[in-house]
Order: structure tokens, then sequence, then C-alpha cells
């Protein structure tokens, strides 16, 4: 089982994907969308992976697998499913941590510890409160401390009469016996300094000394700040933003009429051209309205007077208007060129006519069809012979063509 950070992105590589028959062969061209791979939180319902990434292809039939934070947002057992058509299913577990106990445990740390917090001692829970009555109850109380620095030298030669430098040990360790009175409560209990060293006042009284020292130097600081050239500049410049503040609050007060006014105008000025546009779009309507009546009066008249004229068209009607229109067109004799596929019906007529009404010479390779005085070759034909029995006349072109 591999453990993941909670509400961290991650690439994992799954697999190994294998061909679902041989159970061996290592599927290398697999399309894993992000709906394919399917994620269980604690046990929970499984549901597609939030990263919308699709698993690429490494090596081997494994694959890298992109998850987002939303996908690691539940610390516990994490579930990857994957089944995907031609290759065996492929189920992995994770163990989300969370962030300070992954940290912990895989952060890089230059002493190789882990960082633990200690939760109980001795089946004591632990408040880890500076005043508290836990672990830190062996150490020095602050508040008591800070007694202490009023303690002067000449205190702790008057007090430090019978006691040993152990029990005076004792005595300071114990938070319970340092309490306002504990200079008088010294001075009281002890004769004569037996066992009290000169070094040993001297470290008492040293760090004493340094302690009030530090409280002097930051009363120090503090006095400076106080007076500091920064205080007054930043002061300076507070000063000119509340002017700046006031100039936009005047400025503000003289764009409101301005305002008001611009929205008279232009409200009057855009419901004229709303008017404008009202008178437009009617007057299109208008004559819309006329264009469908128009087109109705066609639709009702016009066309149907067409198709009634069509459906009374008959072959004899068209024969005759055919017949009508070769009357009124006088006979033209054509030329000697071979008759073109696109003339019109009267020229197409005439060469009917001159083919069947002129004179026509056939010889053992030629047709020829002369003209209406008789006395040249307009048009001739090839007449071939495959040396059977078939004749094949070709298409007439001009005299002896």
């Amino acid at each position: 089982m591999l453990f993941l950070k909670a509400n961290t992105a991650v690439d994992v590589l799954i697999g190994p994907f294998v061909d679902d028959t041989d159970g061996k062969t290592a599927e290398t061209g697999l399309t894993i969308s992000q709906a394919d791979i399917r994620l269980s939180k604690n046990g929970q319902n499984m549901a597609q992976k939030n990263d919308a990434t699709a698993a690429v292809h490494d090596e081997l039939g494994y694959y890298n697998c992109e998850l987002d934070a939303t996908d690691t947002n539940t610390e516990g057992n994490l579930t990857l499913l994957v089944h995907e058509s031609g290759a065996l299913p492929v189920r992995h577990e994770y163990q989300v941590l969370s962030e300070a106990a992954w940290d912990s445990m895989f952060a890089a740390k230059d002493t190789g510890y882990m960082n633990i917090n200690v939760n109980t001692v001795n089946e004591t829970a632990q408040t880890a409160n500076d005043n508290g009555a836990d672990i830190n109850a062996i150490l020095l109380d602050t508040a008591e401390i800070a007694n202490l620095n009023d303690v002067s030298t000449s205190d702790l030669n008057t007090a430090c009469d019978t006691v040993t430098v152990t029990s005076m040990a004792a005595n300071v360790m114990n938070a319970s016996a340092l309490a306002t009175d504990a200079v008088t409560e010294i001075q009281s209990g002890l004769a004569t300094p037996t066992n009290i060293t000169a070094g040993t006042i001297a470290t008492v009284t040293n760090a004493v000394t340094t302690d009030s020292a530090s409280r002097t130097a930051s009363q120090a600081d503090v006095s400076s700040l106080a007076t500091s050239t920064e205080l007054s500049t930043h002061d300076g410049k507070l000063d000119t933003v509340d002017g700046i503040v006031d100039t936009i609050l005047v400025d503000t007060a003289d764009m409101q009429p301005r305002v008001a006014a611009i929205e008279v105008d232009t409200g009057t000025t855009l419901d004229g051209k709303i008017d404008t546009i009202d008178g437009i779009v009617d007057s299109i309507l208008t004559d819309t309205a006329a264009i469908l009546v128009d087109t109705n009066e066609l639709q009702t008249d016009g066309i149907t007077a067409l198709i009634t004229e069509l459906n009374n068209l008959s072959a004899a009607n068209v024969n005759a208007e055919i017949v009508d229109a070769l009357a009124t067109d006088t006979y033209a004799e054509p030329g000697d060129e071979a008759p073109g596929a696109t003339i019109s019906l009267s020229d197409k007529i005439n060469y009917i006519y001159k083919f069947l009404r002129n004179k026509i010479e056939t010889t053992q390779t030629r047709i020829h069809v002369y003209n209406d005085a008789g006395d040249n070759k307009d048009h001739s034909s090839i007449i071939a012979d495959n040396g059977t029995t078939t004749f094949t006349r070709g298409e007439f072109g001009a005299g002896d063509a």
C-alpha cells in the first residue's frame, strides 16, 4: 500500500495492464480516459476521478495516472480501479495521510528525525499550555521568574543561611513555592549559607541581570519607535491619503448632478431614436403585408391560370403550334456542312426535308446527297464493308467527305 498526501495533486503509476486472453501480454495502446479511472474513498461509492487528464502509457503496460487535490481530499483508504476492454482489471490501494503526518514521515529533513507531538505522558493528557500542569510544569513558571527579577545579591546573601545547594535548587524548581512572597519564604527558612558558593550566587545574579537588561532594551526600542522618523513619515502619508480622499469626495459630489443631466439628455435622445425605429418597423410591416397580398393574388390568378392552360395542352395543340411555326418560316436550303446538333428546330426540319426531297446517289463507298439544283454533292457519308455481310454508314459531312 502506498501513502498519499491529503489535498495534494500527485502522479501515480498504475498497472500492469495485460491481455485478458493470455494474461501476460502487456497492453501498451489502451485509451484510458478520465471516466475509466474509478475511485472509492473509504469504501464509499465509486466515481470517476476529478482530474480530467487521461492516463498515458509509460512502458511494459504501466500507465501514468494524474490525481488532483480533490481526488485526495479524504483521509483514509483510497481504492483506484480500472476495467478497460481487452485487458484484465487493475486495482490499487492507497492510504491518504493528513498533510502534517505525511510531511512528518516523508518531507526532507537534515537530521533524519520525524516531527512528533506528545499527547499523553504517564497516561495523562497534555494540554501544551506554557503555564499548565503538563510536561511544562517541570520548567520554571514565567510569572514566578518575573518575581525573581527583583531579587538582589544582598537579598540572596541574607536569605541563604543554612540551606544546601540541593535544597535550594529543589525549592526553585517547585512552582508552588515561588509565589509572590517567594523571597520572604527563602529569607525566613534559611540560616547560614554553608554550601552556597560565590559562583552559584553569581550565576543567579547574571541570569537576573541579563533578563532585566533585555527588558530595558525592549523598552528603549519602544521609546525609539514612538519618536522614529518612520512613524513621522507614515503619519505624513496618512495625512496625504486623507487629503486625496477629501478631494475625491468633492469631485464625486460635483459629478452627481452632471451624471443626472447626462441621463436626462441621453434618455430624450434614445427615446427619439426608438420612435424613429418604431416607425421604420411599422413601414416594413405594412410593405410586407402588401407584398403578401400581391403574392397571394399572383398565386391565385397567374399561377392558377397557367396551370389550367398546361392541363388543357394536348398533342393536337402541340402539333398545331409546330405547324403554325413552320408555316411562318420560309424554307431555306441548308448549306453543305454537316448538320449541327444545336441548330434550331426549323433548321433541323429543313435538313430532314432536304434528305427526303433531294437527289441521293449511292456508290460502293459513298452516299451523296445533292443540293436542291441537283448539280452538286452537298453531303456525303462513307460506307464501310467489314468483309462479311455487314455494312457501316458513317456520319454525313460535307460533300465527298
